[in-house]
């Protein structure tokens, strides 16, 4: 990411109890602080472990991920334009 010369885009996806972690907001509020764009996660159906069991879950959604890269896109051209 340092060294990263386009736009960084990160999704976060894991279970709403670990979203709300405080810990999590602060990291989260910080890689948005450093110039990362932060796709929002939706809730969605996560299926894990074995036997598999289905639970509720927070992740990227197709529109989330088309949306912020759109933005991160103009944003970027915006402060081309302006140096």
């Amino acid at each position: 990411v340092a060294k990263a010369r386009a736009p960084v885009i990160v999704a976060p996806s894991m279970n709403e109890v670990m979203w709300r972690n405080p810990a999590i907001r602060r990291n989260v509020a910080q890689l948005r602080i450093d110039g990362l764009y932060i796709i929002e996660p939706t809730y969605a159906l996560e299926v894990s472990g074995e036997p598999r069991q289905m639970h509720g879950g927070v992740g990227a959604n197709a529109a989330g991920v088309l949306m912020t890269a759109l933005a991160a896109l103009a944003r970027e051209q915006a402060r081309g334009a302006k140096s």
